[in-house]
């Protein structure tokens, strides 16, 4: 979840959620938290929620969570009774592996006399402001190994934390990065992490038949081919889908070839005038061997669509 809220509301510090990243550096807030977080917190706080973009892969389990969470029209609805219209969005087969995306803005804030809201004008965008996700399905079984307690018997607590850290590779990907890792018993892996004005988090599924880990950042040095390459590496997806989610018209996510899988898909669509999404699935190939896995260079990128509809549709 990523929510702006106005100036004044003050200064918070990072800190954990349960669901979500709350790393915050400067004004305007940008937070990471679930729909419901976000109203409570904004309720008790007494803030003004102005922008919502929510957006995730497909649940494979959508029976099993919770409220308003059970479908992709039931979250529409939540959000379109706190914001107003929310438009939705689905890049992707809609049977298949595809990428939900919500996004609502409540009424515009009454001008001060400058003309501004708050006395200020609109913020250029600068770096940090994209946000890159990584959705990485069917890891290695080796992989998964490494995220149960079982792997790791003589450390419990923080201890494991930082040993699973070390071990899966997950340190080597974040260099000069401000860490906080959480480890989960039997089996889990979650850490948020802090460089300057760059957030950077991971959470790890390893259970066999359903295991799964998501990269997110606003960091724009790791949607380049070699960071890819390392994160995929690093976990060994069966299959994964990249996400660019950016304020500038169109895609900017550059069609690349990563070696080991086949490229199934490029979806963008745009969000009326302020955001535009972009969409990106990969599937190994089932006689690719992950150790070989390279990144080619880039290919064209494609124009948008602001329907959501596939590149090659358009």
């Amino acid at each position: 979840m990523k929510a702006r809220a106005p100036r004044g509301a003050g200064r918070v510090a990072n800190r954990v959620g349960a669901h979500g990243l709350l790393a915050i550096s400067a004004l305007p807030l940008t937070l990471a938290l679930l729909p419901w977080q976000l109203f409570a917190l904004a309720d008790k706080v007494g803030c003004v929620v102005e922008h919502v973009l929510y957006s995730h892969l497909r649940y494979k389990f959508p029976e099993q969570q919770i409220y308003p969470h059970n479908s992709f029209q039931e979250e529409q609805e939540y959000l379109s009774r706190h914001l107003g219209n929310a438009q939705a969005r689905v890049l992707g087969p809609p049977d298949g592996r595809c990428w939900y995306v919500l996004h609502a803005s409540g009424p515009p804030r009454v001008p001060d006399a400058l003309g501004a809201p708050d006395g200020e004008a609109a913020q250029p965008q600068g770096p940090g402001d994209d946000l890159f996700e990584i959705a990485m399905e069917g890891l290695s079984e080796e992989v998964c190994a490494r995220f149960f307690k079982a792997a790791h018997p003589e450390v419990s607590g923080k201890k494991l934390a930082l040993r699973m850290t070390s071990v899966t590779g997950i340190g080597d990907l974040l260099p000069g990065v401000k860490v906080d890792d959480w480890a989960f018993e039997p089996c889990g892996y979650s850490m948020n992490g802090l460089r300057e004005r760059y957030y950077y988090t991971i959470h790890v599924t390893p259970e066999s038949g359903f295991s799964y880990a998501s990269f997110e950042t606003n960091d724009p040095q790791y949607r380049e081919p070699k960071w890819v390459e390392r994160i995929a590496s690093t976990f060994k997806p069966s299959a994964l889908t990249l996400t660019l989610t950016t304020r500038r018209v169109g895609c900017e996510l550059g069609a690349f070839v990563l070696g080991g899988y086949e490229r199934s898909g490029l979806d963008t669509a745009e969000l009326g005038t302020e955001l535009a999404v972009c969409s990106m699935n990969f599937a190994r190939n089932v006689e690719a061997d992950v150790k070989e896995m390279k990144v080619g260079g880039a290919i064209k990128e494609r124009r948008a669509s602001k329907t959501g509809a596939p590149w090659w549709g358009s």
